[in-house]
C-alpha cells in the first residue's frame, strides 16, 4: 500500500495543537525506544505518521510491541516538535523527510529485510532507480577510517554508481 502524505494540518487528540505530517513523522523518529520496526508498524497500521500520533493510547497499545512506555515517548516527542517549522528544518538539513509510505521512497530500499521508516532526501528522486551501493560504518570513525572511506566512495562514484 502506498499512501500519499501531505503537509496538511489536522488537530490531534486531546485538543493538542495542530501538527503537520512532517512534524508527526519527526515525532516518530524522535520517540525514544521506537525504532524502525515499530515505526513501520505504526505507519502500516495507521496509514500516516499523523494518523499514528493522532491515535488513542489504547489503540497504540493494541499493536504488537507497543507498550505504554512507547506511547509516552510518542506523546513527549509530539510535544517537543509542535513548535518546529518544517521548512526551516528541511533547509537546515538541505532536504526533506519522506516515509516508507511515500511513492518516492526507493523501492529497492523498501524491499530489504528491515528498511528504515523514514529518509532524509536531498536531490532528485530519479537517481533512486539507478545502481547504487551503500557504505555503512561507525558513527565515530577515526581519521584513517574517514580517509579510506572517502577514497573508496570516490572510486565507486567515479565508476558511475551512486553512493548512499
Amino acid at each position: 500500500m502506498v499512501a500519499r502524505t501531505t503537509d496538511r494540518r489536522i488537530s490531534i487528540q486531546s485538543g493538542e495543537a495542530d501538527l503537520t505530517e512532517f512534524q508527526a513523522s519527526l515525532a516518530l523518529l524522535r520517540a525514544k525506544g521506537l525504532g524502525p520496526v515499530r515505526q513501520r508498524g505504526l505507519l502500516k497500521r495507521y496509514g500516516s505518521a499523523l494518523a499514528a500520533v493522532q491515535a488513542s493510547d489504547a489503540s497504540l497499545r493494541s499493536l504488537s510491541g507497543i507498550t505504554q512506555v512507547h506511547v509516552t515517548a510518542i506523546r513527549r516527542a509530539v510535544n517537543a516538535v509542535k513548535s518546529l517549522d518544517s521548512a526551516s528544518i528541511s533547509r537546515a538539513r538541505s532536504g526533506r523527510l519522506i516515509s516508507i509510505l511515500d511513492s518516492e521512497y526507493p523501492s529497492a530500499l523498501a524491499n530489504i529485510y528491515t528498511p528504515p521508516a523514514f529518509l532524509w532526501v536531498r536531490g532528485s528522486q530519479p537517481v533512486f532507480r539507478e545502481p547504487m551501493i551503500a557504505i555503512v560504518g561507525t558513527r565515530r570513525p577515526s581519521e584513517a577510517g574517514k580517509s579510506v572511506t572517502y577514497s573508496i566512495a570516490y572510486e565507486i562514484a567515479s565508476a558511475g554508481l551512486m553512493v548512499v
